[in-house]
């Protein structure tokens, strides 16, 4: 397996925006961090980053927190 680094951040929900996801990936692209692909875990290994971007922002949107008993195709997008 390759190196990898994993990432957390807290932030308020009042705080986020719109764009939170879109910006939070900008903010590490712009300073070397390339997009290689999404993690195919529970989705189509094909995602582009727009599309991982969506549907990130759309889960966040939704305060979605995936369930004990819930499918992994439901989460979150991971990004390599």
């Amino acid at each position: 397996m390759p190196a990898y680094t994993t990432i957390e951040f807290g932030f308020l929900k009042k705080n986020l925006s719109a764009r939170f996801v879109q910006d939070l990936y900008s903010a590490f692209h712009c300073h070397g961090i390339e997009f290689d692909k999404v993690f195919a875990w529970g989705c189509s290994e094909n995602l582009q980053l727009p599309d991982i971007i969506a549907w990130n922002q759309s889960k966040l949107d939704a305060n979605f927190k995936l369930g004990y008993n819930e499918d992994v195709s439901n989460n979150y997008r991971q990004i390599l």
